[in-house]
């Protein structure tokens, strides 16, 4: 729990805007954003972020919107994994993703690039076209591009041509290919082979084969296995270099 976390009690009039009662929905709390310190940037006042938990439905936008509603501030709604952050100003997204009429309806790009600068510091935001209804998650960033660190990003590269996924992730490589990050560093990018040999896969299997589904903690970075021997052990190899 953020120990600068500002408790609000809500008035019933503003509790009724936020959810009804009965939903399980509910604002816990209003808290600001650390601010960042970077050499060369001030990020200026920190925003205010709406905390939100219990939430039945992943897919309750209006929950999430009349929140930020009662409080007179902007809202975006995207789940874990929807923006990738390199820590230092700069952002990648899907448009698949999060200029969608599930997520945030009547926003255009341009408006969500916005907001996404002025909600969470941003400097430049890497915009990547995704694929809607590839998956689960129409085609966040962690399906395809992740940053390894400032100015590295991690990609997802589909070898075999007859895939949907193919011609997108060569898009995504030539996007991330030709762009900087907010410092001016020309983006190199670290081509992850997706697996393609695989074991047999269970009906209804909507496992992402993607090798950008890694996580860093401490002293170590955990990569997906999909029992590709010769791609899994080369994501292994690029990841821990």
């Amino acid at each position: 729990r953020p120990t600068d976390a500002r408790i609000f009690e809500l008035a019933p009039r503003a509790w009724a805007k936020v959810a009804l009662r009965e939903t399980g929905d509910g604002l816990v709390a209003v808290f600001p954003i650390p601010k960042v310190s970077l050499d060369d940037l001030s990020l200026g006042p920190a925003p205010l972020v709406l905390a939100l938990i219990d939430v039945e439905k992943p897919g309750n936008l209006g929950a999430v919107l009349r929140s930020a509603d009662a409080f007179g501030v902007s809202a975006l709604v995207a789940e874990g994994g929807t923006i990738e952050i390199d820590g230092e100003g700069t952002a990648i997204v899907t448009e698949s993703a999060i200029v969608h009429e599930n997520r945030n309806p009547g926003l255009n790009k341009a408006e969500i690039e916005e907001l996404l600068i002025e909600l969470m510091g941003l400097y430049k935001v890497i915009w990547l076209p995704g694929r809607p209804g590839g998956d689960l998650s129409d085609g966040q960033p962690s399906r395809y591009a992740r940053f390894v660190k400032p100015g590295v990003v991690a990609t997802s590269v589909i070898g075999n041509a007859s895939s949907p996924d193919h011609d997108i992730t060569q898009t995504h490589q030539a996007i991330l290919s030709s762009q900087t990050d907010a410092l001016e560093r020309p983006i190199e990018v670290i081509p992850l082979e997706a697996p393609q040999d695989l074991p047999e896969r269970r009906p209804n299997d909507v496992a992402t084969l993607s090798y950008t589904g890694f996580y860093v903690c401490n002293d170590a970075v955990l990569v997906p296995a999909f029992g590709d021997a010769r791609t899994d052990a080369a994501a292994k190899e690029k990841l821990t270099q």
